[in-house]
């Protein structure tokens, strides 16, 4: 079931919208109204698995892109999302009921937390360590990481999305996304500007693995390594 406005919200698996592979779905509840809106996907294990396959193989090509070619793609993600702040704030005042002005502040932040982040990881630079012999150099050089998997909240549904997503898309890791399942329509649209934009590594699902295969985890606005 769905609105005019509000769609039943699918996974976001290697770039192409599907279903679960059970088919299970949970409803979306509008708050204000407690009435049903519509529905969203609930991956099971295997489409978990899936996920994760799909994010190591995005992460070993986009780790080789050049920082500022990296920086220009999700520069442009941003540049959609601030195109089309005033939709997703609709689906996002619909199913997690904040007023429709702040739900567009919030896409129009969220807009320049991703550009920020692209300047950022112009600077991320290496560091020469003094040696003890000098017939040796020491150096630190940072790399991307790996697959980020990243759990958000359904208060701020986008923002906090944005802050975990935009770091590690624009570092050179691949990051798929916990999206609350509260609130997965805004969500699933800013991951769609994402794909739109060419930057081939945003992933969504809607539940959670209990075995630990990525190298980062972000919980809210916390990084573990």
């Amino acid at each position: 079931m769905s609105t005019s406005i509000y769609s039943d919200t699918r996974l976001l698996v290697d770039n192409e919208r599907c279903d679960t592979a059970d088919g299970k779905t949970l409803d979306v509840i509008n708050p204000s109204t407690g009435k049903l809106i519509g529905t969203v996907a609930h991956a099971s294990i295997l489409d978990l698995d899936r996920s994760l396959a799909a994010a190591q193989r995005g992460f070993n090509p986009w780790r080789k892109v050049p920082s500022n070619e990296r920086a220009a793609v999700v520069r442009k993600a941003a540049a959609l999302v601030r195109e089309r702040a005033q939709s997703i704030a609709r689906l996002m005042t619909q199913e997690q009921g904040k007023p429709i002005s702040e739900a567009h502040l919030e896409m129009l932040s969220a807009a320049d937390i991703i550009e920020w982040f692209t300047d950022e990881v112009r600077r991320v630079y290496g560091r020469i360590v003094p040696s003890r012999k000098l017939a040796a150099q020491q150096m630190v050089m940072k790399e991307p990481v790996g697959p980020v998997k990243a759990f958000t909240p359904r208060n701020f549904p986008v923002f906090q999305i944005v802050r975990k997503l935009g770091s590690a898309l624009a570092s050179g890791c691949s990051s798929p996304v916990n999206a609350p399942e509260e609130t997965p329509a805004s969500p699933a649209a800013l991951l769609q500007a994402f794909v739109d934009a060419a930057c081939q590594r945003a992933r969504s699902v809607s539940s959670m693995t209990t075995r630990p295969r990525f190298p980062a985890i972000s919980f809210r606005t916390r990084l573990f390594a």
